[in-house]
């Protein structure tokens, strides 16, 4: 089968006559180039290949480090890194069910399969106490306001309860842009549907062929005419007697012969394009295979430029879109008292880790720094007689220049 659609693809295809359009056409009905249709249909895809991806995805912004600062001006080296205890109670466990890095992993998920994710602002008493996912398959469709210019809020659908509409400031709203439909996400699995179901079809195929389907492995045949209980006290006596390999080969009446059903292993080789839908899917995702344990042809040098590209392309952007969200859409929202709070994530990109470390030293060695920024550049805590300047060597003070 392989071998024919490698020649298919090889083959000329006639060139379409100036006015008459397409010169071949489709034979039976058209082809579905749009398998998926739905935020349902999108989660149900979480399967083979692109189950590989996005739960690594997933796992790998759930584990990012995450601090939280006070901010005291524009500049961040004013900036005062809090001690965990300090840290809001919504970014601990933001509702009964979760913490927030099973929240994390979960949004992300839903980004992955669906391009869209919401998070619902739970309230008491008119102040913000926690929140809670939706489910994108729930989240039926935006409502604008009569002329038509502003999110007015979201028809909601959860199973088993009536239809409710939740006010558009109740509901942080993440996703991949769609550059048609401006209040929705674009689905990462509509973009490889094609080929996610090809692996799916063709594995399935795959494994009815091992199955037999149904097929007997022999049959016994006779040129003559046998009656159903001939034929049944046949096969009890065959299998009786030769079910077991060393009891020795087979002893049949006239005209009788065995011949043996099955297939071919090399009609399996079309499982090779499994490999086509996996690059496909890597690609969209920008997921190198090595992340999924996938090794062949990668050596060490190369395996870690794969990973510090998939750091900044593909982990980076999910971090900052996270960022944004709890900075721009829940912190304000809890009140005076935390006021000039931000939550940032830690870089997770080596390269530029191990830049501002040199820098940072750099800056120490010159006495630019402090020895408690120092310290907070690594990572660390302050020490409480840090807040002093290291003197380079013969080093003196002037207050301008030429003056001894």
């Amino acid at each position: 089968m392989l071998q024919r659609l490698r020649g298919l693809i090889r083959a000329p295809l006639p060139l379409p006559r100036p006015g008459s359009g397409l010169t071949w056409r489709l034979e039976g009905p058209a082809p579905d180039t749009r398998p998926v249709r739905s935020k349902r249909q999108a989660l149900e895809r979480y399967a083979g290949w692109v189950y590989a991806a996005a739960s690594t995805l997933a796992q790998d912004v759930r584990a990012a480090p995450w601090e939280l600062w006070q901010r005291d001006g524009a500049a961040k080296a004013g900036w005062r890194r809090l001690p965990p205890e300090r840290m809001p109670g919504l970014l601990r466990r933001p509702n009964g069910l979760q913490s927030w890095p099973d929240l994390v992993e979960l949004s992300q998920l839903h980004l992955e399969l669906t391009g869209e994710a919401f998070w619902h602002l739970l309230r008491r008493d008119g102040w913000l106490e926690g929140l809670e996912l939706l489910h994108p398959h729930w989240v039926e469709a935006p409502l604008l306001d009569e002329a038509g210019r502003q999110l007015r809020g979201w028809q909601v659908q959860v199973p088993g309860r009536s239809p409710q509409v939740l006010p558009a400031e109740e509901v942080v709203f993440l996703r991949y842009p769609h550059p048609l439909e401006p209040l929705r996400g674009a689905s990462p699995v509509e973009a490889f549907a094609l080929s996610h179901d090809m692996d799916l079809h063709a594995r399935a195929y795959g494994a009815a062929l091992l199955k037999n389907r149904a097929t007997p492995e022999l049959v016994i045949t006779s040129e003559e005419e046998l009656t159903p209980e001939q034929a049944e006290v046949l096969r009890e006596r065959w299998l009786e007697r030769y079910r077991d390999p060393a009891r020795g080969p087979a002893v049949l009446g006239r005209a009788a012969k065995v011949q043996q059903l099955g297939f071919n292993l090399k009609d399996l080789a079309f499982l090779e394009l499994a490999e086509l839908s996996r690059d496909q899917i890597f690609a969209v995702y920008k997921l190198p295979a090595s992340k999924v344990g996938l090794t062949s042809d990668v050596n060490r040098a190369n395996a870690e430029a794969a990973d510090a590209t998939y750091r900044r392309n593909a982990i980076l952007p999910r971090l900052r879109r996270i960022e944004e969200a709890v900075n721009l859409h829940l912190l304000p929202q809890l009140g005076s008292g935390v006021a000039n709070l931000w939550y940032e994530y830690e870089n997770p990109v080596e390269e530029d880790r191990s830049y501002t470390l040199r820098r940072a030293e750099a800056m120490l060695k010159a006495g630019a720094i402090t020895l408690n920024r120092y310290r907070d550049l690594l990572g660390e805590d302050p020490l409480p007689d840090g807040e002093v300047f290291l003197q380079p060597p013969g080093a003196r003070w002037h207050r301008r220049v030429g003056e001894g």
